[in-house]
């Protein structure tokens, strides 16, 4: 039954994971069809449902669409005929009837240009990489809106009456910020709690935060009472909190003042030109008595600097005290970080776990397989039939409910043990078939080294001889032991010690096989030939010496 399915957590997932494929299915089919095999206690369940009877079975959430669409459209102060676009997000939108609501609600056909899922979470990666540091991106601006409205409380001064204050009312921008202002001369409480909203979750506790603000001192105010200044704060992640209490106080103090200077009277401007005798008296005798008033006012002293009274206001930090508060703690945090960490290595096992046990599967069907086809001629028949029984019982081990459970490390110990029987049988028949062209590739090596260039010594020939008989020498002894060998038993002859063997040959005789033949000597013809060309030049050159002494001889007796 259900109830006794949902105490036994692998069925239980089981169920919930077939029901989300019948779910997917009944999005695109008028019907569709599950079937689990030893869900639990050994019992099978299949079966098939209607799109129509999952309708009727989920009639109390599909009644709960149109409810959040409503309240949307009313808090934003319009009615359904101004909503002039509907686009479907999310992955349940796929399921029919929930188009269908939403479209009858709007009185329109709804839009799916986004894709369902992965919009939520590109927009979500959107959102992150706007309030990292970290990244910048184009100026988007998302406009956050408070949910629910948020009052602040607090008592009156010698009384028991409470004032309510709806500090952040529904709708309110996150983030916001708001001032209270109090005169006190003791400290007092604020209280934040939520308003009275029917979306509200039932069971919420409406109180959100409680303060203590200390006594502000003495202050200006009548009766001693200090001006405060409570600075609340709507943050970024919807929390309100107080962020500060300043106290205002505004006192006089005196600031010396120097009095003006009177003015001084223009100086009167010369007349150009003649001026008849009795004006140019008048002016001489303005100009000494202005003069005489400025001689006067260069002796009169500076008058005395006065004290002005001037007002300031002057902030003064108050102490508060956080009660109460949504925001989680240091040590909570820290909690949840270990947890987080906790989660991502329970993550990277099962991932090693899945490895381990798709290595194990593997290894049991791959041999199960070879065992009786190309490793048969390499294994014993009591061997083999050991060998297989082994690999029956882990395999109905891995499928049974002890081997779903087995960890990484059980899952690689059984398959160790596995492969101690089985690599042995494995190695042989990798041996055989490798055998052969190693040794091949050996004589290859063993006949090139045999014909060598003529030009090289007889010393580098009988040592590339020896090194190639020595290595044929070998080879055949070995194959021979190896052909009195049954193949059910390790061999004699490896791969790898053959392939060394080549890798010697090579070593030795290739250097020898590759030095360059030496240059050919020179020919005895030619030097002939070029001495007798030597001979005759020197020839001619004692000729045309004798012709000219000859010459200059009957120049001689001509002239006499």
């Amino acid at each position: 039954s259900l109830s006794s399915m949902s105490s036994h957590p692998r069925a239980s997932l089981r169920l919930r994971k077939e029901l989300v494929k019948v779910k997917k299915v009944l999005s695109a089919n008028s019907s569709a069809s599950f079937a689990l095999e030893c869900i639990m206690d050994d019992k099978d369940v299949k079966g098939s449902i209607t799109r129509e009877d999952f309708e009727q079975l989920s009639a109390d959430f599909i009644s709960k669409i149109v409810g959040p669409c409503q309240r949307a459209v009313e808090d934003a102060g319009l009615t359904v005929d101004q909503v002039a676009h509907v686009e479907l997000v999310g992955s349940a939108s796929r399921v029919p009837i929930v188009a269908s609501r939403i479209s009858e609600f709007f009185g329109k056909e709804v839009s799916r240009n986004l894709n369902v899922s992965e919009c939520v979470s590109k927009g979500c990666a959107l959102q992150c990489a706007m309030l990292s540091p970290v990244f910048r991106v184009r100026d988007y601006d998302i406009q956050d809106y408070y949910p629910y409205s948020a009052n602040f409380s607090w008592k009156k001064e010698g009384a028991d009456e409470v004032v309510t204050s709806s500090l952040f009312p529904k709708g309110n921008s996150v983030p916001s910020v708001k001032m209270l202002t109090f005169l006190r001369s003791e400290s007092f409480q604020l209280q934040a709690t939520y308003g009275d909203d029917p979306a509200l979750p039932a069971g919420t506790d409406k109180v959100i935060g409680q303060f203590e603000v200390a006594k502000g001192g003495a202050g200006s105010e009548p009766e001693g009472k200090s001006k405060l200044k409570v600075q609340i704060r709507l943050n970024l992640h919807g929390l309100v909190e107080v962020e500060s209490v300043h106290s205002v106080k505004e006192e006089t103090y005196e600031v010396e003042v120097i009095p003006e200077k009177p003015a001084e009277k223009p100086k009167a401007m010369e007349v150009e030109g003649e001026a008849e005798g009795a004006e140019a008296g008048e002016k001489k005798a303005e100009g000494a008595e202005e003069a005489g008033d400025e001689k006067k006012a260069e002796e009169e002293p500076a008058p005395a600097p006065k004290k002005e009274v001037k007002k300031r206001t002057v902030k003064t930090t108050v102490d508060f005290k956080v009660l109460k508060s949504m925001r989680v703690g240091a040590a909570v945090v820290r909690d949840w970080a270990q947890k987080e960490i906790a989660m991502r290595e329970a993550d990277v096992r099962e991932e090693l776990t899945k490895e381990a046990r798709n290595s194990l599967e593997e290894y049991i069907l791959t041999s199960k397989s070879k065992v009786w086809g190309d490793w048969n001629d390499f294994v014993t028949s009591d061997d083999r039939n050991a060998f297989s029984q082994k690999l029956d019982d882990a395999e109905d081990w891995m499928y049974s409910e002890e081997g779903e459970d087995a960890t990484k490390e059980v899952l690689v110990a059984k398959t160790s043990e596995l492969r101690g029987l089985g690599d042995p049988i494995e190695e042989r028949f990798v041996e055989a078939s490798r055998r052969g062209p190693a040794a091949a590739e050996l004589r290859s090596y063993i006949q090139m080294y045999a014909t060598l260039p003529d030009h090289l010594s007889q010393e580098d020939k009988d040592r590339v001889a020896k090194e190639c008989a020595a290595a044929a020498t070998w080879l055949e002894e070995r194959e021979a032991l190896q052909e009195q060998t049954a193949k059910t038993v390790p061999p004699v002859l490896m791969t790898v010690d053959i392939k060394k063997k080549g890798e010697v040959l090579n070593r030795v005789c290739q250097p020898i096989a590759s030095k360059p033949a030496p240059p050919p000597p020179k020919e005895e013809k030619k030097e002939d030939e070029e001495m007798a060309d030597a001979e005759a030049a020197e020839k001619k050159e004692s000729g045309e010496d004798a012709e000219m002494a000859e010459a200059e001889a009957d120049g001689v007796n001509g002239v006499d």
